[in-house]
């Protein structure tokens, strides 16, 4: 059984073959698919498709490249889109501090209001971090909680990973795990306990 737990099934790209793309996943052994809200509306658009296919599940959340535009009047929105029964998490939620489409400042806002709602609500949380590891560890640590959810795109080493395990977190691990220059993330890869690590076509 394949679980692809980060899928961006809204964006334009798959416009033209969204239908035959799902279809396809499904006749290839993919029994489950997560598509990811990164805003108010692509979070819309994410249960409107997964309401459409049985096998498909959404999210709710802002992005930290959509910090900047995250209202509360729209979180607020987004916590009520996360009664409906099709959505399994809150994110795509998080921490990126290198290309800063948002304001680093407001970037935390956003992640730590988004935070405390999934965990009022008992949904897990699927997290973006870049370039940002250790203000996510301090962040997550100082809310002295135990979570449920998936580090998504992970590109942290060994030591990271665990740190995140231990907290409860699965790892999930993107195509770019393959690169050659991302010796520790594939170490990582190979000595994480199978159990909490993830795969993602993102």
């Amino acid at each position: 059984m394949f679980i692809d737990s980060h899928a961006h099934l809204d964006m334009e790209d798959f416009d033209a073959d969204r239908d035959q793309v799902i279809k396809r996943a499904l006749h290839g052994g993919v029994s489950c698919v997560v598509t990811i809200g990164i805003d108010l509306a692509s979070s819309i658009k994410a249960i409107e498709i997964a309401e459409e296919y049985p096998f498909v599940y959404a999210s709710v959340g802002y992005h930290p490249h959509n910090a900047k535009e995250a209202t509360s009047a729209e979180l607020k929105k987004l916590s009520a889109l996360a009664s409906n029964p099709k959505v399994v998490a809150w994110g795509e939620i998080g921490l990126d501090f290198f290309r800063r489409h948002s304001p680093p400042d407001k970037q935390v806002e956003v992640f730590e209001l988004q935070l405390d709602m999934a965990f009022e609500l008992g949904l897990p949380v699927i997290i973006h971090d870049r370039e940002a590891h250790g203000d996510l560890v301090s962040i997550l640590k100082k809310r002295k909680r135990a979570y449920r959810g998936v580090i998504h795109c992970f590109s942290g080493d060994y030591d990271f990973a665990m740190s995140l395990i231990e907290m409860g977190f699965h790892i999930s691990f993107p195509g770019t795990v393959t690169y050659k220059n991302a010796g520790d993330t594939q170490r990582a890869a190979s000595q994480i306990p199978l159990e909490r690590l993830l795969v993602e076509t993102d």
